[in-house]
């Protein structure tokens, strides 16, 4: 009996180590090996716990930083901890001097896999919290926030749930928990089987959903659909920090804050080849708009329109803008429907007479005006690429303007301001008449990143 004992210790022993070395390079395993393929070959799998991992989204840069809170010393594994070795790493990281403005300016996400707070509607029994509790979890929300992290995502609970801490100390803004459920749980529990989708769609505003499972499979659950603030929209500035506000950060502040969120799925599904942008500015301040864009619908699902996020201040009214649309191949009017609207925001359909399918070409104009005063007038002009889910081939831009612009220039603005790289531009007399003189200013822009432009023709005074 002593021999077989032995023996089958052994074998045992042979594969356990096996199955160890299988582990660590995914052979055998089709999860794990699909994990080595797609994601430690792809790169983007951590290289180091704590490092942090920049993604560029045109807009700016996502810093993904991964934490290790599998390192429970003990054998109680399951309750999770981060340790101080990761808290001196993430401070040495935060201080470090030739990363500090990339990692200031970034989206900062935060990678675990035990939750550090307990999912609200969780009944746990003393019992559980001893060692289904992260041990140091208050402790990494507090020096996350107070770090400025924008977004901490985790799972291990299968309990999905959202909220946000600020622990105050410094911090510019709440962080933002998002707990997954389980994927893989199947029909056990229909809030435990689901998965979350974040979509950062600007660096001020993100898309937080959830997808349940039921019978005919995962389904977007309407009760967990909402904008989430990022940065704080006090960071939007146009001109000087040392300099006093005026209206263009105003007017930047609300180009890069959206107001309804189905605007991000309606054009989805288009494919944009180009954006033409023709404006006429009267010397009574009013604003004549006409928008056109053309491309193709390149999404199964189709299109009924094109969606069009009209802003200015002061406030106008609906009927004041006199909205009118154009479908250019057959030369048929097309009839704006209201969406949602504010005082100064108003989202807008450009209804197509048949559902438009996959491979179909539009050319569509939308006409419009909005009335400005001598207070706020219309002397610079704002388009915001950042929630389209595609990109935009060209951009065109031209306005008639009542005056010789003193300094005509184009921001773009994204978590900072650049100036992008335009290409015909010119500023042009349009009228002999010394009375009442005339100018245009244009420009165009091939492959245009996802960021606002703010186009300024301030008049000579």
């Amino acid at each position: 009996n002593a021999v077989m004992i032995t023996q089958f210790v052994s074998v045992l022993m042979e594969r356990t180590t096996r199955a160890l070395a299988d582990l660590n390079d995914g052979a055998g395993l089709v999860l794990l090996g699909n994990y080595q393929k797609y994601i430690i070959k792809a790169t983007l799998a951590p290289q180091e716990f704590v490092q942090p991992l920049f993604i560029q989204t045109g807009w700016g840069e996502v810093a993904f930083f991964p934490f290790n809170s599998v390192n429970d010393p003990g054998l109680m594994a399951n309750e999770g901890r981060i340790g101080r070795a990761q808290y001196d790493q993430l401070n040495a990281v935060l201080a470090d001097g030739s990363r500090a403005t990339k990692i200031r300016n970034a989206v900062r996400v935060a990678l675990l896999h035990h939750h550090p707070i307990s999912a609200p509607q969780s009944q746990d029994a003393a019992l559980n919290r001893a060692y289904d509790w992260m041990k140091d979890g208050p402790l990494f929300l507090q020096l996350l926030n107070q770090s400025d992290f924008h977004f901490i995502l985790h799972g291990h609970q299968h309990e999905p749930f959202s909220c946000r801490v600020d622990y105050g100390g410094g911090s510019r803004h709440q962080t933002q928990i998002l707990a997954a459920g389980s994927a893989t749980q199947g029909e056990k529990s229909t809030d435990a089987s689901s998965f979350n989708v974040l979509d950062l769609l600007t660096p001020f505003e993100a898309r937080f959903q959830r997808f349940d499972y039921s019978a005919t499979g995962f389904g977007r659950t309407p009760t967990v659909d909402q904008i989430l603030p990022v940065r704080s929209l006090k960071d939007v500035r146009v001109d000087q920090d040392d300099r006093p506000e005026s209206v263009e950060d105003w007017a930047m502040r609300a180009l890069v804050t959206g107001t309804y969120r189905g605007t991000y799925d309606l054009d989805a599904e288009i494919e944009y080849k180009e954006f033409d942008y023709r404006v006429e500015v009267t010397s009574d301040q009013l604003y004549k708009g006409i928008y056109r864009r053309h491309g193709t619908v390149d999404g199964e699902n189709g299109s009924d329109g094109l969606v069009y996020v009209i802003s200015g201040s002061p406030a106008n009214t609906t009927p004041a803008l006199k909205l009118s649309g154009l479908d250019n191949l057959t030369n048929t009017e097309l009839y704006p429907r209201i969406l949602f609207e504010t005082n100064n925001c108003k989202v807008v359909r450009v209804m197509m007479p048949l559902h438009m399918r996959m491979g179909v070409a539009f050319d569509v104009t939308l006409t419009f005006q909005w009335q400005a005063s001598a207070e706020e007038p219309n002397d610079f002009d704002g388009i915001n690429l950042m929630p389209f889910a595609r990109a935009i081939k060209r951009l065109k831009y031209c306005a008639r303007l009542p005056w010789r612009p003193m300094q005509a220039r184009v921001i773009a603005y994204g978590i900072e301001d650049s100036t992008p790289d335009l290409i015909n531009e010119q500023l042009v007399s349009v009228s002999a008449s010394t009375t009442s003189p005339e100018f245009e200013y244009s420009f165009e822009i091939n492959d245009p990143k996802p960021m606002a432009y703010l186009i300024s023709f301030r008049p000579c005074r």
